[in-house]
């Protein structure tokens, strides 16, 4: 590297200086740094591209050794015939996140709104279901047939209050 700005030098976490004279492939995971002057090289001696003026999203490394995304943009320069490579970085970690929260959120809506349409749908049932055991219980002769409807009364009164709670939820 022949030069970094303070940018980079807080993004990969070095001091000041301290990147210049190295090999970029130090910024980069091991998987792709030995792979990195084969592809220069390459570069050099075919002129096939295949991230010089190219973006894409690779991921870096720390000091710390710690891994990020980033997105790199490569452009090339010659300077007194000699090629010169230019990299511009931008940090995704936030974008990342921020996606991912976005996805988290849709999800959590639309659970949120399927959970609304069916205990609603739900709900209007168990008033036909209740209004029906009423006019039941209230026609009842015997003392078992009130019985067993006071109990499916019950279970449905409670499946309603249940339907309620989901509703809840569901805003």
């Amino acid at each position: 590297m022949l030069r970094a700005n303070p940018a980079a030098h807080r993004l990969f976490g070095f001091d000041e200086c301290q990147l210049v004279g190295r090999n970029v492939s130090e910024l980069m995971p091991e998987s792709m740094s030995a792979q990195h002057d084969r592809f220069m090289s390459d570069y050099i001696e075919t002129g096939v591209r295949k991230i010089i003026g190219i973006g894409r999203e690779v991921e870096g490394k720390r000091k710390d050794g710690e891994t990020f995304p980033l997105h790199l943009s490569v452009g090339k320069a010659v300077i007194r015939d000699v090629p010169v490579f230019v990299a511009i970085l931008h940090d995704l970690t936030r974008r990342i996140a921020s996606e991912a929260a976005l996805a988290r959120s849709q999800r959590l809506d639309a659970i949120g709104q399927m959970t609304g349409g069916i205990s609603h749908d739900f709900s209007n049932l168990l008033t036909v279901m209740i209004g029906n055991l009423e006019l039941l219980e209230m026609q009842s002769s015997n003392d078992k047939q009130r019985a067993l409807t006071k109990e499916a009364l019950s279970a449905a009164e409670m499946a309603s209050e249940l339907t309620s709670r989901l509703m809840i939820f569901a805003r």
